[in-house]
């Protein structure tokens, strides 16, 4: 195969320019693969970013949710407990002063009474005083008031055991005597 010059130089020439646009070629294939590649690792952090951004918020709302949690049972139940011992203070000082003021001066008054001569001379000059003291010359007025004379022909009766009613004793219903008046 004979080639001439001419032929040589045209080939040369055209060697010359492939490589020439093999070298371009290969510039933007770099410049695009590169272009490509940034893009592809842009969008590839930026997934991830938002990955790790939207799990650390759920985290971060989960974490505050129980921390708020925390602090209003907290809160519920100190404040609970302040008022249930509030209430209970509150109750055990009345009680206590309504004891010492109010019940101590009634029983006082009551002993006063009770100690006291005229009184007792005077509840004695009344009628149920009278009435009560002639009864009690005849029969056992303890007795009588609880209804629990020995044999008497009375027994009590009832839910609170507070009613007293005769019962035949061998037939007999027995009673007692009444005091002249």
């Amino acid at each position: 195969m004979a080639i001439n010059h001419s032929g040589l130089i045209g080939i040369e020439k055209a060697i010359g320019q492939l490589q020439s646009q093999r070298k371009i070629e290969v510039a933007a294939f770099k410049s695009t693969a590169e272009h490509v590649a940034s893009s592809a690792m842009t969008i590839a952090a930026n997934e991830n970013i938002k990955r790790i951004s939207d799990q650390l918020a759920k985290t971060s709302q989960k974490l505050y949710r129980s921390r708020e949690l925390k602090v209003t049972l907290g809160w519920t139940i100190t404040s609970s407990i302040l008022g249930i011992s509030f209430f209970i203070a509150t109750n055990i000082l009345s009680y206590q002063f309504i004891k010492q003021t109010v019940y101590e001066q009634a029983r006082q008054e009551a002993y006063k009474q009770a100690s006291n001569e005229k009184y007792r001379a005077s509840w004695a000059n009344t009628e149920t005083g009278k009435l009560a003291y002639s009864l009690a010359k005849v029969t056992d007025i303890k007795a009588l008031a609880t209804c629990k004379k020995t044999n008497s022909g009375w027994k009590i009766i009832g839910d609170k055991k507070n009613v007293c009613i005769p019962y035949p004793i061998n037939k007999n219903i027995n009673g007692w005597r009444i005091p002249s008046q």
